[in-house]
């Protein structure tokens, strides 16, 4: 998609639609996109795998604890924490099965 934008600008400029000045302008900003794209993927990735390294056993282990400590607490604040930590385990799963 973005490569096509590249090659609509180079057609613009052949075509004299953009002078100089545009075309350079509008490639630098095609390509920073590109760029700013690629480092997106990369950080999608590397967020991937550091998803893997929670095995699926840690997250039962994570929802056991949840289990067995939910009944146990009396302070909103460690509910709290206890909520956070199973959503967060959920949530992995969900990110790596997508």
């Amino acid at each position: 998609m973005i490569e096509g934008a590249i090659e609509r600008i180079h057609l613009a400029f052949e075509s004299g639609s953009y002078d100089i000045d545009t075309y350079k302008e509008r490639l630098r900003k095609a390509r920073e996109d590109i760029n700013n794209l690629d480092e997106e993927v990369r950080v999608l990735k590397r967020k991937a795998s550091n998803q893997d390294a929670i095995s699926n056993k840690e997250r039962i282990e994570i929802i056991n604890d949840f289990l067995e400590r939910v009944e146990n607490e009396k302070t909103e604040m460690e509910l709290n924490k206890l909520y956070k930590k199973v959503i967060h385990g959920m949530l992995s799963v969900h990110i790596i099965t997508l």
